[in-house]
């Protein structure tokens, strides 16, 4: 998709991203556009290219004709996205990006892998692959090529995976769905209460997201316990159940089973399954206008903080614990272990209902640091892109 009304002194730029996953990365992709746009002196015209037609979907290779292709821009930007998939092996790069280091020699145009993530939920990287990884990490540092990973703790898992000289020239940016901002939709009148508590859950990977809380069945009960508690010892709440992809609905389902009918059909909604780039707003403005996000997705907590909203993580994925230490607030984010983790859950979610204003104070300042990180990388990208020798 290019916008065929960009100014004439554009920089017209191939962007390789998810944009047809789940809704966190539209939203993602709306903060980076917009912060790129306040930080960089030339506007942007983006063509996107969905990046699944690379990995899943099979109609396209990372191959001579596509770099042809990416020549005929001005610049690349491969992300923000899950770029290391530590586990595997099919890829000649070793990351998720099938492109062979050779073909690296070909391009003539700056290219930047923005704010990648990795994924460590299946195991760490064997020999075969680190020594992939490294190879096409050596072509791409030779290159030129920019490389920088996103805040969720992709540092730490890389360097025990790839070394510490391989990641320390890639700066840790803050991902961009801190900054989205979902234009204000139906949130009030469809999800009315004095206090609106939205809660996301995640229903993928089961095997790994609720392995140290027993299993799935054991999980729901505790978030109908969580969901009742809040219910029954706060006046005028309505909890309102948040899907991002499809997987997430059965989950839901399972707590509703669980539910008293009458807080079913009195006090409980459901947000609805949404796809396509531009429905994002309709999802992310209910946390915006929520007083507390209780979230198991990266970028349901991501960009709730980003909207000053009192988050409480539920770290059934490293990268959601990791984004919460980056954001200096480890204690908001709680690790589904042993019996009392719903009770310590519950204590934080109405200390967090009742002390509102000081828990938006504490996440304003932690924005405003991490904004500030962002335009740093943006001024240093622009002078990259400025200095860059094709």
């Amino acid at each position: 998709m290019q916008n065929p009304t960009s100014p004439a002194n554009a920089i017209r730029t191939l962007h390789i991203a998810s944009f047809q996953g789940n809704l966190g990365d539209s939203a993602m992709h709306d903060g980076a556009y917009r912060t790129r746009a306040e930080d960089c002196p030339l506007p942007f015209a983006y063509t996107q290219q969905e990046v699944r037609e690379f990995f899943h979907w099979g109609n396209r290779r990372f191959d001579e004709a596509f770099i042809h292709h990416l020549n005929t821009f001005d610049l690349a930007i491969f992300g923000g996205m899950v770029g290391y998939e530590l586990w595997r092996n099919d890829t000649v790069s070793g990351m998720r990006f099938d492109i062979a280091p050779e073909l690296l020699d070909k391009v003539r145009i700056p290219v930047v892998f923005y704010g990648l993530g990795c994924d460590a939920t299946r195991g760490m990287m064997q020999a075969p692959t680190r020594d992939k990884c490294q190879r096409f990490l050596d072509a791409a540092y030779r290159r030129g090529i920019l490389l920088s990973l996103r805040n969720d703790g992709s540092r730490q898992i890389l360097e025990e995976n790839l070394g510490v000289d391989y990641v320390a020239p890639m700066p840790v940016i803050p991902d961009c769905g801190l900054f989205a901002h979902p234009a204000p939709v139906r949130t009030a009148m469809l999800y009315p209460a004095q206090k609106l508590v939205a809660i996301n859950l995640a229903g993928d990977i089961p095997d790994i997201r609720f392995s140290t809380a027993g299993n799935e069945e054991a999980f729901a009960r505790k978030i109908c316990e969580i969901s009742c508690a809040l219910l029954d010892a706060e006046a005028d709440v309505r909890v309102v159940f948040v899907p991002h992809v499809h997987a997430d609905l059965s989950l839901i389902v399972k707590v509703l089973e669980r539910m008293p009918d009458k807080h079913r059909r009195l006090h409980v909604s459901v947000a609805p399954y949404l796809t396509g780039c531009g429905n994002w707003p309709e999802i992310f403005d209910i946390y915006r206008q929520a007083h507390l996000v209780i979230g198991m997705r990266f970028h349901a907590c991501v960009v709730a903080i980003g909207q000053g909203t009192p988050t409480l993580g539920i770290a059934t994925h490293h990268k959601v614990s990791g984004f919460f230490e980056s954001m200096d607030l480890p204690g908001s984010c709680i690790s589904p272990n042993g019996e009392a983790w719903a009770e310590r859950l519950i204590e934080q979610a109405f200390d967090m209902l009742a002390n509102t204003e000081r828990q938006r104070e504490q996440i304003i300042s932690r924005h405003t640091q991490h904004r500030l990180a962002l335009k740093q990388f943006h001024e240093r990208m622009t002078a990259w892109h400025i200095n860059f020798a094709g």
